[in-house]
Parts: structure tokens; sequence; C-alpha cells
């Protein structure tokens, strides 16, 4: 399905919404931004990489390095701080930090 804008033939970007910023949700968020508008919701303003857990027990200075902010590694995405309390066939229900 593509939507155009007019007379101007060019398809209008797919809407994404994607629920969770982990390992999956942030990965798919980039490689979606770059054919759609994508909004990734989770409460957290930032990616943890979990393969660095056992690192940062011995080197506490590396775990500096296994936090990203979604700000900087997802330039393109739209981010919502919240959570997902129920999902349904129309859509999610979020909630955000004031509940």
């Amino acid at each position: 399905m593509s939507f155009q804008y007019g007379d101007t033939n060019k398809a209008a970007k797919r809407r994404v919404v994607i629920f969770g910023g982990g390992v999956a949700g942030a990965l798919l968020s980039k490689q979606l931004s770059r054919k759609a508008n994508v909004t990734l919701v989770d409460p957290l303003d930032y990616f943890e990489v979990p393969m660095a857990a056992p690192r940062n027990l011995v080197k506490p200075g590396f775990a500096e390095r296994s936090i990203l902010p979604f700000a900087s590694a997802l330039p393109e995405v739209e981010h919502i701080h919240a959570k997902l309390v129920e999902l349904r066939p129309d859509g999610g229900l979020v909630e955000d930090r004031d509940g």
C-alpha cells in the first residue's frame, strides 16, 4: 500500500509504532526508519546493550559505553516515554510516566 502527495508521484512513508526498545525493538526501529516514519514506545531514554553486562562487572568504566541514548542512537525515530499496557487489534494502550 502506498500513498501519493498530489502530483509529485512520491510515495508517502508508512507509519510504524514499535513497543519496546530492547535489542529487537531498537534494531527494527533503525532498519524501518529508512523507509517509514517510526515511533518507538519505551519507558527508558536509552538502549542498554545486554551482552555487555558481564564485562561491566569486571570493568565498570565500560558500562558507560554500553548505554546508548535513543536520541543519539536512533535520531530518525520518534521516541515516546511510555510502556505498553495492553495490545489491541486497533493499536496499543500505553501509559506514560504520570500514569
